[in-house]
């Protein structure tokens, strides 16, 4: 906050918790982004509420999130001796998809762990149809090789979308 602040960003500046009662007059915003948080949140169904009450009718809530499916910690890569030996690209091995649960994994480059909270892609999309909001697109998008390159990380990452990208809108 501080940063945007000294940068003289226009707009309103409030530290909140997505999933508490924020003081806010309903109807406030034309959308609400909830860019690589949804998955670190303990009650979804309260961060959803939330975001539904401040968005305007016809009001979008964008959502990213690691990938339920091909992220860890229900996804991870993995290589079985055999593709060690032919020096082949691990593959992705699927464990505990269907059920939701909490777990400490270290996240990109962080060095400390991170309490996560798995939940089936079902489970985003469904708590936000219950309260209203209609699913407008949904995408995986992928890493790019030059990137990784860039960033010293394996090119094999660019087989799968470890990101989930979701567009509600408030109707």
């Amino acid at each position: 906050l501080a940063e945007a602040r000294n940068k003289n960003t226009p707009g309103q500046f409030i530290r909140a918790d997505i999933g508490d009662r924020i003081d806010l007059p309903p109807e406030s915003f034309e959308a609400v982004i909830a860019n690589m948080v949804l998955m670190d949140v303990p009650d979804l169904p309260a961060a959803y509420h939330n975001a539904y009450k401040f968005l305007k009718p016809g009001g979008l809530m964008i959502v990213t999130i690691l990938h339920p499916v091909l992220g860890s910690p229900s996804g991870y890569w993995f290589k079985t001796l055999r593709e060690k030996i032919l020096r082949r690209d691990p593959f992705i091995r699927i464990n505990k998809y269907g059920r939701e649960f909490s777990d400490q994994t270290v996240i990109a480059s962080l060095t400390k762990p991170t309490l996560i909270y798995h939940r089936p892609l079902s489970k985003y999309i469904q708590s936000a149809l219950d309260l209203g909001l209609v699913l407008k697109d949904i995408s995986e998008p992928l890493l790019e090789e030059t990137d990784l390159i860039k960033f010293h990380r394996p090119k094999f990452l660019a087989k799968a979308p470890v990101i989930l990208a979701l567009t509600f809108r408030k109707v």
